[in-house]
């Protein structure tokens, strides 16, 4: 009886010792590094060249394949192109067709980062960049696309003019 009533409670205590070691974040856990940056360190190295001298081009294209294979935040955009743009200012329904995926990478650094006295609380910058994939995107589209959007906010703001226009009017 015993036993039963003590070695869960242990047993939780083992469970979350074990999960703050690894997931709260401190100068001391192992896994800091990849917390401030997901950027391999072959393109971290590029970068640094990139400050102080000019780098071929085919270069920092082998470099941006390699570095996208470690890419572990992927987006997926999927657009709606409005085929008959003319039609629908004047009023008609859009014809729409979906254009996607347009796949790209996340990058972030997080720098100036700092541990309170008690560890409790931590402050940091943060960048973010993205970068075209264009193996994991729609082999029949490319970055250079244009896509022809509506923009609801825009749409119902222009109809809110025209109905004030029509109020104001004496």
């Amino acid at each position: 009886m015993l036993i039963a009533l003590i070695s869960p409670a242990v047993l939780e205590q083992l469970l979350n010792d074990a999960i703050n070691s690894e997931a709260v974040m401190s100068m001391s856990n192992p896994n800091l590094g990849a917390w401030e940056t997901n950027v391999p360190p072959a393109r971290r190295r590029l970068e640094e060249l990139e400050e102080r001298v000019e780098v071929d081009g085919d270069i920092l294209g082998a470099l941006d394949d390699a570095a996208t294979v470690h890419s572990n935040i992927n987006y997926d955009l999927h657009y709606f192109h409005i085929e008959n743009p003319d039609e629908v200012m004047n009023g008609e329904k859009p014809r729409v067709t979906e254009l996607g995926p347009y796949s790209y990478d996340e990058w972030y650094n997080k720098f100036d980062v700092s541990f309170s006295e008690n560890g409790e609380e931590v402050t940091y910058n943060q960048q973010k960049y993205y970068t075209y994939n264009s193996e994991a995107s729609n082999p029949a589209l490319t970055e250079e696309d244009e896509i022809r959007l509506i923009y609801p906010t825009v749409v119902g703001f222009e109809y809110l003019l025209g109905q004030v226009s029509r109020s104001l009017s004496f």
